[in-house]
């Protein structure tokens, strides 16, 4: 134990944290290089496979007491990853030596199929090799892989070498961490009076906690997105189906019809509160869902379909501090019932069949 080294982790993080890792090198750290200098850059470029958002890095300090300052670039070209737009930069500082995630002081958003940089300027206090390197070494990491247009070394910033070029099999080791944005929305997708917990992600794919299937989860197979839009769904067309829809900045409503094949179209006008956040459900058991917006204070406004989808407004506030409103018939009265999702993703329903009085659920649903 301990014959060459010893590794210790230090505040290790869970995997769950992020889902998706952008890396070159999935082996690790074979040795390092640089220039005659304690000073040196290293970058790699990456395509983002999903519309999400860029919220860490990661790397390795090969000195003590060393001084970072990251960048991130946005729409870069190949053989430069600083050609594009800088989207963020910090820095910052390690005392020890060895691996080191750094969670960005702002998030980046990304784009599927958009090319995007890590780049990052390493200032070491006494060690000349700065940027750490996956190779091949014989008999430690021959399986090893690299591509040209991936990692990058620079003495200044400016003038970039290929690191594919002059040392095969090479890759500078940083790595990108993101998230894909999910959110939350619920309704009876399977027409048996039971609202499903569903969530929608970047990319506008479904996914649904069937209450007939157990609350096993499915998706639909086709994206359901409007660009900025905030995903709701609900029973519009009144076939016992959940209808998904979309509702954009301008408060105009884009709904998949279930009883149209869910081909989508959208509302003659808006219906929309000044920072308010849509949702739809049947308030008025008449079969066909309300629009409805939740303001800020916790008011919930309702456009009624039995009246002409006319507004009005609750006597009070349904609020949760921090939560996402949604509105679904849990007890299956016919009416639906506010709800809120807690940062901590455990439901909470004020039950139309019990005065409105509060349940929370048992667990929380994340997918």
């Amino acid at each position: 134990m301990g014959y060459e080294e010893n590794v210790a982790f230090n505040n290790a993080e869970a995997i769950t944290k992020y889902s998706s890792i952008y890396q070159y090198d999935p082996l690790g750290r074979v040795g390092d290089g640089g220039y005659p200098s304690t000073n040196a850059w290293g970058a790699n470029i990456f395509t983002a496979t999903n519309k999400e958002t860029l919220r860490a890095v990661g790397f390795y300090a090969t000195d003590i007491d060393v001084n970072y300052n990251i960048y991130i670039y946005g729409n870069v070209t190949t053989n430069s990853p600083t050609n594009g737009t800088l989207l963020l930069s910090q820095t910052g500082a390690s005392t020890y030596s060895g691996y080191h995630t750094v969670a960005l002081s702002a998030p980046v958003d990304l784009l599927s199929g958009q090319l995007f940089s890590v780049v990052i300027k390493f200032i070491n206090s006494s060690y000349t090799k700065p940027v750490a390197r996956e190779y091949v070494r014989a008999g430690y990491s021959s399986r090893a892989t690299c591509s040209p247009g991936q990692s990058y070394v620079s003495p200044d910033g400016i003038s970039w070498s290929d690191l594919a070029t002059g040392h095969p099999a090479a890759n500078v080791c940083i790595k990108a961490y993101a998230v894909r944005t999910f959110v939350p929305v619920i309704g009876d997708f399977d027409n048996d009076g039971l609202a499903d917990p569903a969530v929608v992600d970047a990319d506008g794919y479904w996914t649904i906690w069937w209450s007939t299937g157990n609350y096993t989860p499915g998706r639909f197979t086709n994206p359901m997105y409007v660009a900025g839009g905030t995903p709701v769904a609900a029973d519009f067309d009144n076939d016992g189906l959940a209808d998904p829809a979309m509702v954009d900045a301008d408060g105009y409503w884009h709904i998949w019809w279930s009883s149209w094949d869910y081909n989508p179209t959208h509302s003659g006008g808006p219906t929309l509160v000044a920072g308010g956040i849509p949702l739809a459900a049947d308030f008025d058991n008449d079969g066909l869902a309300d629009p409805a917006m939740v303001d800020a204070d916790g008011y919930w406004h309702i456009w009624w379909s039995s009246w002409d989808y006319n507004p009005t407004h609750s006597g009070g506030p349904t609020y949760m501090a921090g939560g996402i409103p949604l509105a679904g018939d849990f007890d299956a009265d016919g009416l639906a019932d506010p709800t809120m999702v807690g940062v901590d993703s455990y439901w909470t329903m004020w039950m139309s069949n019990s005065g409105y009085a509060p349940v929370r659920s048992s667990a929380p649903f994340i997918p």
